[in-house]
């Protein structure tokens, strides 16, 4: 079926400040097909299912570059212990009970709900980490149907970890092992997988050295959080010679089809070796807040040349990461120039649209033919006028004020005047709720 989104302003490449005012787009089968005057694609398109843009800004698809979608259910969730004061309690007392908690049928829930909101804040494709220790065997096959009920782009990976015992570690080095293989068997370019590991904290050295033999075997890349938290960075220099960084490199995790989350606590030696590596790490700047971990040096890494995305770390919503980063790194520096609104847009536009682009195959980031079908309609009544010296902070602003309306993924329409397709979401936000007053029974 073909797709003619009309009269809309068309924001063709967010980062060369480039719109259209009052034109329209036709997609076909995953591609965008052509950009223009919607007269003369109407003549073009005469069969094409046509979406009124009107008052809307249409939009390239926004990239989560680091996620969990099993913390869906955790919104609201009571204390079961004394309240963390630093991450490691953080880790023992909430999230290391609650994804030993997760049952098959959580799973695939927690990935609906977190689909839907995703889609509500205008993310087209994520990169998923996922845990639930007491429920391994193809649980990224249900994290997989939950994101597929909703139409998302995904790339999904078990964290392996040694903190559950050698049953666990072994299940999810096979279940990673398992779903990468079904990927490769899969028709088209929806859902990737790469090789999950928690982080080198919970890992021995000889699991970190399997996962990295087995990646290589299958020919894909790791995703790992590193430096999230300062205690990992000194108990790592106690134990050996090197840094974590380079120790990772060594053992061939990293590399550019590795994907590194948070990096807070890395210095200009560690942030070198990513570079020569090629490797992508990713900021998550609300959870790195709300667990008081840190602020990444995220400006200094630019600076030096190294790649840094952008993820939510469970959140949800990228348009308030991008705002969340630029005034963390502005305060860090204590200069109001230091990161600005359209920098805070590169990460997503450039750095997770490029990583993106490498795991999944297609053109990605851009409103142009050729580029893969991934759009967002944004309505927007600008109170100033728009321009291409503003465009960015008129782009920001949009996102994080407005509901996005419409959403196409891979060219198939997944919501409509902000409904999700093919999903009776008041019937799944009621199971949700009774399914995570069991789960909140079980911790």
């Amino acid at each position: 079926m073909s797709i003619l989104i009309e009269n809309a302003t068309v924001v063709t490449d967010p980062l060369a400040d480039e719109f259209l005012r009052a034109q329209s787009v036709a997609v076909e089968e995953e591609e965008i097909k052509a950009v223009g005057p919607s007269a003369e694609l109407k003549v073009d398109y005469p069969q094409a299912y046509l979406l009124d843009g009107t008052g809307s800004l249409l939009l390239p698809g926004l990239i989560d570059g680091h996620t969990h979608l099993y913390a869906a259910l955790t919104l609201g969730m009571p204390a079961v212990d004394k309240p963390p004061h630093n991450f490691p309690q953080v880790l023992r007392r909430i999230w290391w009970r609650w994804d030993k908690a997760l049952r098959d049928a959580d799973i695939y829930l927690s990935a609906i709900v977190g689909s839907i909101a995703s889609l509500r804040s205008g993310i087209t494709t994520i990169l998923d980490h996922h845990a639930s220790p007491m429920a391994v065997p193809d649980s990224l096959s249900r994290v997989a149907a939950g994101v597929e009920e909703c139409g998302l782009r995904a790339c999904l990976a078990y964290e392996v970890s040694d903190r559950d015992g050698p049953i666990s570690c072994d299940q999810g080095i096979a279940e990673n092992r398992r779903f990468i293989a079904e990927t490769k068997s899969r028709k088209g370019n929806l859902i990737r997988g790469l090789f999950g590991l928690h982080a080198v904290f919970s890992l021995s050295d000889r699991t970190v050295q399997r996962c990295a033999e087995e990646a290589m075997e299958l020919g894909v890349g790791c995703h790992l959080h590193m430096g999230e938290h300062l205690p990992e960075v000194r108990k790592f220099a106690k134990e050996h010679e090197q840094s974590i960084a380079q120790f990772l490199a060594e053992i061939g995790v990293l590399g550019p089809t590795t994907l590194v989350a948070h990096t807070v606590h890395v210095d200009r030696a560690a942030i070198e070796t990513l570079k020569a590596t090629g490797t992508f790490n990713v900021h998550n700047p609300k959870s790195n807040m709300s667990n008081g971990v840190g602020i990444a040096p995220v400006a200094d890494m630019i600076a030096m040349g190294q790649p840094v995305g952008l993820g939510s770390d469970g959140f949800y919503d990228i348009p308030q990461e991008m705002v969340a980063a630029s005034l963390l790194q502005t305060l860090s520096s204590r200069d109001p120039s230091a990161f600005s609104g359209r920098m805070a847009l590169k990460l997503v536009y450039d750095h997770n649209v490029r990583f993106a682009e490498q795991l999944f195959g297609c053109r990605l980031g851009k409103v142009a033919p050729g580029y893969a079908a991934d759009l967002i309609l944004v309505p927007y009544d600008p109170p100033t006028p728009i321009d291409r010296d503003n465009l960015a902070n008129h782009l920001l602003t949009a996102l994080n004020r407005e509901r996005v309306k419409t959403v196409l993924v891979n060219g198939r329409l997944v919501m409509r005047d902000g409904e999700v397709l093919g999903v009776d979401e008041a019937q799944v936000m009621a199971q949700a709720r009774s399914q995570a007053a069991k789960l909140w029974g079980r911790l």
